[in-house]
């Protein structure tokens, strides 16, 4: 599996998948994506900025992800194990509903990691919503330290709670 930058052209497939994947969330009572995020507005940002990357599998897009340096508001309440060096964070990472299951989410998360220490950081952060437990077990896995949990209000109701993580890569 490759991992390469999203271009402008690809927005319609990106879309989809991440439509397709909400949706398969939301058969599965997982609440953590709407129709306010992730969203197009967003998927355009993060091509422009370089910072939306393609999982790519015999010439199939089979997921996607946001690598930045954004921490939520949120998280400066957390105490952090690791705050030297440069932190990349991951967002939205999503495989295809049709792909799941088959190790994709396993080498899309090396993947980021590769690529975050090629590009210097120290580090590995990001959030997980509290019932998503496939990606809670992934995370913990792969030796990611569960930091503690944030609250964000703009999530519905009973659908709030997040998880956040930290993994040091050097």
């Amino acid at each position: 599996m490759l991992m390469v930058k999203a271009k402008i052209e690809d927005l319609g497939q990106i879309e989809k998948l991440y439509g397709d994947c909400t949706d398969y969330l939301n058969q599965n009572e997982i609440y953590q994506w709407d129709d306010k995020y992730p969203n197009s507005e967003m998927y355009k940002i993060c091509i422009e900025d370089e910072e939306l990357f393609l999982f790519i599998e015999n010439k199939k897009i089979v997921g996607s992800v946001v690598l930045d340096e954004f921490q939520s508001d949120e998280w400066s309440s957390l105490n952090w194990g690791y705050n030297e060096g440069a932190q990349l964070v991951i967002h939205a990472l999503a495989i295809d509903p049709v792909f799941q299951g088959n190790g994709y989410g396993q080498k899309a998360l090396e993947l980021c990691e590769e690529y975050a220490i090629k590009a210097n950081y120290n580090l590995m952060r990001l959030d997980a919503f509290s019932e998503n437990q496939v990606a809670l077990k992934l995370y913990e896995k792969n030796g990611y330290r569960k930091v503690g949990t944030v609250v964000f209000d703009s999530k519905p109701v009973n659908h709030q709670n997040y998880h956040c993580y930290e993994k040091k890569l050097k």
